[in-house]
């Protein structure tokens, strides 16, 4: 493992955070396959994953835990909050599947629709009401933007940090000092092409099982990477 990077005294480091040791206490709620929060484990950080569905129990450091037990004041010493509820009621591909009603009438399909529709609102309040200096939500872009409450802080394009697909992701919250939300455009060579049905490597289509999901550790490995500040 890498040496711990000492967050308090480094040089551009974020003056928010209250750690004593270099280490923060990190809070990733819905946290899946925990990708968000990976390179925040694998640099010695406080890392506590909460997600209630048991596909993920194995997870390193998971606790199953419905976050609907939580709310803005759980995690008040925390220095780092980050949520990722489930997208697939919002993602384009699957508009059809979850909404009826007509052009922009938006009326949930099911009772599943609406769990999460209503998960991700209680996770967005989370980050917005909490005082936790660093609180990050993100979505893949689609009808979340629309039909939560508020609008988001901005979107990103994963490619960008890493990732193999351009992957916009809408994202709410607060960020550390020098984050840039970094754009693309579809067609760009710097991440796959992916037309619709196509199954191009390094694609979403392109992948299998457990790979087909958005991975957050690049945009994660980037958050951190902000509040550590430059390298000495």
């Amino acid at each position: 493992m890498r040496a711990l990077p000492d967050l308090r005294r480094r040089a551009g480091g974020d003056p928010r955070l209250r750690t004593e040791d270099g280490a923060l206490k990190v809070v990733d709620l819905c946290s899946g396959d925990g990708g968000f929060s990976r390179y925040a484990l694998e640099t010695g950080h406080q890392v506590f994953r909460f997600d209630d569905n048991p596909r993920f129990a194995n997870v390193p450091r998971t606790f199953q835990k419905d976050v609907w037990d939580f709310d803005a004041d759980t995690f008040a010493d925390a220095d780092v909050l980050l949520a990722s509820p489930p997208c697939q009621w919002a993602t384009v591909p699957s508009i059809g599947a979850h909404w009826t009603g007509g052009y922009r009438a938006y009326q949930p399909k099911d009772a599943e629709t609406i769990r999460l529709w209503a998960l991700a609102q209680h996770c967005l309040e989370i980050v917005r009401d909490s005082k936790i200096p660093i609180a990050v939500m993100e979505q893949l872009e689609g009808l979340s933007g629309k039909l939560l409450t508020e609008r988001p802080t901005g979107k990103v394009w994963l490619c960008q940090y890493g990732d193999t697909r351009a992957k916009p992701t809408l994202l709410w919250g607060r960020f550390p000092e020098g984050f840039e939300f970094k754009k693309c455009h579809n067609g760009n060579p710097d991440h796959a092409s992916a037309p619709r049905g196509s199954k191009t490597p390094g694609s979403t289509q392109g992948m299998k099982g457990s790979a087909r999901r958005a991975d957050m550790y690049f945009l994660g490995r980037y958050l951190f990477q902000c509040l550590e500040g430059p390298k000495p």
